[in-house]
């Protein structure tokens, strides 16, 4: 019976905690110390993340079709890193958003972040993205349908860490 509560549990966890704020910004003021910002650092994340993933996903799990796994990895990929900066650029309030239009450019976004993209919350957005769609479309392929998620769900905890260190050790900044 436990184990059924398990996925119902994690999903609970991880809706509250991307609904409640972690942190109070108590108006104060972020600097950036260094000129390169997280924006800047997008498109070799993105390269390290789908590599990592698509070999993970394509040989750990027994899927073996690469004209299968690199489409559905990336589209997966393109939905859960522009999801963040989509919620981002929805919120009214927030000083981040577009005058040309009700979204706001993902630059604009991270440029006017007082704070790191890539974190829990960045995590957990892109499992509840891209975790379904590689799933769907690569169970009938892989040997086992638990070893393909906990491949899906390790690699993707691996690429955000990565992620993580490497948006943390070169923009560096402050409150």
């Amino acid at each position: 019976m436990k184990k059924d509560r398990i996925l119902p549990t994690f999903v609970s966890v991880a809706l509250l905690m991307i609904m409640l704020p972690v942190t109070a910004f108590a108006n104060s003021s972020w600097v950036w110390f260094t000129y390169t910002r997280p924006y800047d650092l997008l498109p070799f994340i993105i390269t390290i993340t789908l590599f990592i993933e698509i070999i993970s996903i394509n040989y750990l799990t027994g899927v073996n079709s690469l004209p299968r796994v690199i489409p559905v990895v990336t589209f997966a990929n393109l939905i859960s890193f522009l999801a963040p900066y989509v919620f981002m650029g929805m919120e009214k309030d927030s000083n981040y958003a577009s005058d040309n239009g009700f979204f706001a450019t993902i630059e604009s976004i991270t440029d006017h972040l007082p704070i790191y993209i890539v974190g829990l919350k960045f995590l957990l957005i892109t499992v509840l993205f891209e975790a379904p769609i590689v799933y769907f479309f690569c169970r009938k392929k892989a040997k086992s349908r638990k070893t393909l998620l906990i491949v899906i769900l390790a690699s993707n905890a691996v690429t955000t860490a990565i992620a993580a260190v490497i948006e943390h050790m070169i923009c560096i900044g402050e409150w």
